[in-house]
């Protein structure tokens, strides 16, 4: 009886250790700094990063600071400063500006 592998059981032992080997060098690629094409992320914490360009389908942020953000159009009501204390609405929605103090609307320009 042969105690070595057959034809089968070789031909998936060299597929395993092919595919293996491409895992070790997308590793040592991103070790190394060198972009790669693709890689799925389940979850990612960044503490800092620096990115040249990136492109993102949909995007949840939870708190963002920025020296300048380039934006094509915002379709939701964005408000600048705090709901109590006062603030600007900027509502691309209803095409219209709202100067609020924190109980009152100050100011509206476009349609009431």
């Amino acid at each position: 009886m042969s105690s070595g592998l057959n034809v089968i059981q070789r031909d998936s032992l060299l597929r395993k250790i092919a595919r293996m080997q491409g895992e070790i060098n997308l590793v040592r690629a991103l070790l190394q700094g060198r972009p790669i094409d693709t890689v799925r992320i389940a979850d990612l914490a960044v503490t800092n990063a620096k990115i040249a360009d990136l492109a993102v389908d949909d995007a949840k942020i939870a708190d963002l600071s920025a020296d300048k953000i380039t934006a094509g159009d915002l379709i939701v009501a964005v408000n600048v400063g705090e709901s109590i204390s006062g603030f600007v609405r900027l509502d691309g929605v209803n095409n219209r500006i709202i100067v609020h103090n924190g109980t009152t609307n100050k100011i509206v320009i476009g349609d009431v």
